[in-house]
């Protein structure tokens, strides 16, 4: 991609950007967009690099901005997630609905980072029922009334595996040949028997003569 500009970077100065200098011009691009929207230059910096991060990367910045947060006082506690509409898979269904708290997304980042999962970028509060995310595949329930997942073991919920296609269909096509191949063998046959029929007539009338 080329380098930004002269025209981009002066528009960047009179939206008062004052951070680093894109290197592209699509790196500028999303920083004139960020100003222009009334972020502050680290906030736009901030929205650039996460925009341009792969999943895992865009993970970590959600963990880096939570961790954030709960040392100024932030109290809340992890994340709801949820399957995005049209894109589930064997892979994220078992987390739909589920919580994962931060420390559990702190320590297995590559649970924010599962494709077609999503959630809010805000923390949540624990939920006073329902699965807890305790590791990749993992999840412990949490009674009504307690908000701390029950003294159970963690059950472990493996994706689920493609169906098996049966084999009714090569059972059916296998019983349409063997009708169709005696059909016409029926038919040869009874070919053969009226051409032998004929044949004997034609020679008995040439006999009669």
């Amino acid at each position: 991609m080329p380098p930004p500009t002269e025209k981009q970077l002066a528009f960047l100065t009179d939206l008062g950007y004052t951070g680093a200098q894109p290197t592209t011009v699509g790196e500028a691009s999303d920083l004139i967009s960020a100003m222009k929207d009334g972020l502050t230059t680290a906030d736009a910096e901030k929205g650039m690099l996460f925009e341009r991060a792969s999943p895992i990367e865009k993970a970590r910045l959600y963990l880096a901005d939570a961790e954030e947060r709960k040392r100024n006082g932030n109290e809340l506690a992890g994340w709801r997630l949820k399957v995005k509409r049209g894109a589930e898979t064997s892979q994220n269904a078992i987390y739909n609905g589920a919580f994962l708290p931060f420390d559990v997304g702190r320590k297995f980042p590559e649970l924010l980072a599962i494709s077609g999962l999503d959630f809010d970028s805000e923390l949540q509060r624990r939920p006073a029922k329902g699965p807890i995310v305790v590791a990749p595949n993992q999840f412990s329930e949490i009674t009504p009334g307690s908000r701390k997942p029950n003294a159970s073991p963690p059950v472990t919920v493996q994706p689920a595996r493609p169906k098996k296609r049966s084999g009714c269909l090569g059972v059916l096509l296998f019983f349409v040949a063997m009708v169709f191949s005696f059909g016409l063998l029926s038919y040869t046959i009874s070919l053969a028997t009226d051409y032998g029929t004929d044949a004997a007539n034609h020679e008995v009338n040439l006999r009669r003569r």
